[in-house]
């Protein structure tokens, strides 16, 4: 049985030292030397070199063209952190040690999705920031990749409360922010917030959520980035990303037409940088820049998270065997029985029609599922 975490401190505390204790012992270790304004190359290098796994992952990521362009080989850590810098190695290695311990534990469709969403802003917010910043793009990049921390932790590691959270985000007219906010006592933004600065995430993620964000042209890409990997959820065409498609032209000075074609270079990019993190699996779930595959994995996306709950439908089936030998109201029937075929059996969407108009035609009379909204007036 999970001990049940309510507020952000709790949440800090349950993951540090019960869901994520070994990534919790690297963050802790690169921390303390973040802290030290005297902290070696070879201390750093000591930390990584516990893991050979981490410390070839991170020469892996080293030596793509993000953070190398110069293609010179890089061998070794101490090598790593000489070209690349202290901080940039460090941040690669939280990076790679977070999405090591997430993708380990029979991970969620919420969190694949949500991890595949997280590569896809930072490569938008990265080749944003190239057009405007002349360093700096590897934070960037980082800040972006790890903006939703909070809510990567909590699908990957939340235990029950996982399985709460997205039972109530299926019900009918829920509202997603209320529903987070009533199973774990806080905001997904205020988690997030509360690792960056536990965890020591670097100054650019931290003011990336803070109101001054939109001053600084860093902060301002990540936003961007950010903003893009949601939207792209909705379709290349649609309205909102016609409205960021102008706002990065008006970013970086170029025409709307160039900056959407950056746009959706980054988007195919995505496959290829996700992969150099050892996270290849995600490359399915970034929006693909081809009309018809981009309507498939919308199709896909709602199938895959629709799933039958067996206990569900074994509750319904109760409730109206119980109703048979009552006198139960017309509604709640028709409800009960709708729920249960809609969230019990997995059908996406179910309507119930009744003979109308002397037995002429058929008129719904209820229905449930995504779309169904316009069948009570319009289905005859």
């Amino acid at each position: 049985m999970d001990v049940r975490a309510q507020g952000v401190q709790a949440w800090i505390e349950r993951l540090n030292q019960s869901e994520l204790p070994a990534l919790a012992s690297v963050v802790k270790d690169l921390q303390r030397l973040a802290a030290h304004e005297h902290a070696s190359v070879q201390q750093l290098a000591d930390v990584l070199l516990r893991d050979a796994s981490l410390t070839s992952k991170v020469l892996r990521v080293g030596n793509s063209s993000y953070y190398n362009p110069s293609q010179e080989t890089i061998k070794t850590i101490s090598r790593a952190i000489v070209m690349i810098g202290f901080e940039n190695v460090r941040l690669i290695s939280l990076s790679v040690t977070l999405i090591d311990s997430l993708l380990a534990r029979a991970p969620r469709e919420q969190l694949l999705e949500l991890l595949a969403r997280s590569f896809h802003a930072a490569v938008q917010a990265r080749n944003i920031a190239g057009y405007v910043l002349s360093r700096h793009e590897e934070e960037v990049f980082i800040a972006a990749l790890l903006y939703n921390v909070g809510e990567l932790a909590f699908w990957g590691c939340g235990g029950e409360q996982v399985e709460e959270l997205a039972q109530l985000l299926t019900q009918p007219g829920i509202k997603a922010d209320e529903a987070v906010q009533q199973v774990l006592g806080t905001s997904f933004r205020q988690l997030s917030l509360g690792l960056v600065r536990s965890w020591n995430l670097g100054e650019l993620t931290s003011l990336a959520h803070s109101q001054a964000a939109g001053s600084d042209p860093a902060a301002r890409a990540v936003a961007l980035g950010v903003q893009i990997s949601e939207a792209a959820l909705g379709g290349w065409e649609c309205e909102r990303m016609t409205a960021l498609t102008k706002a990065v032209a008006d970013f970086t000075g170029v025409d709307e037409n160039d900056a959407l074609q950056q746009i959706l270079a980054s988007a195919d990019e995505t496959v290829r940088v996700a992969a150099t993190f050892g996270a290849s699996r995600l490359g399915k779930l970034i929006p693909s820049t081809d009309p018809e595959q981009i309507r498939l994995q919308q199709a896909q996306r709602q199938a895959d998270l629709l799933q039958p709950d067996l206990l569900l439908m074994q509750q319904s089936l109760q409730d109206l065997g119980l109703m048979v030998n009552g006198s139960g109201d017309a509604s709640l029937i028709l409800d009960t029985l709708l729920q249960g075929l809609h969230r019990g059996v997995g059908l996406e969407r179910v309507m119930v029609a009744v003979l109308a108009d002397q037995q002429s035609r058929f008129k719904a009379r209820c229905a449930i599922g995504e779309g169904t909204a316009d069948w009570l007036q319009g289905f005859v």
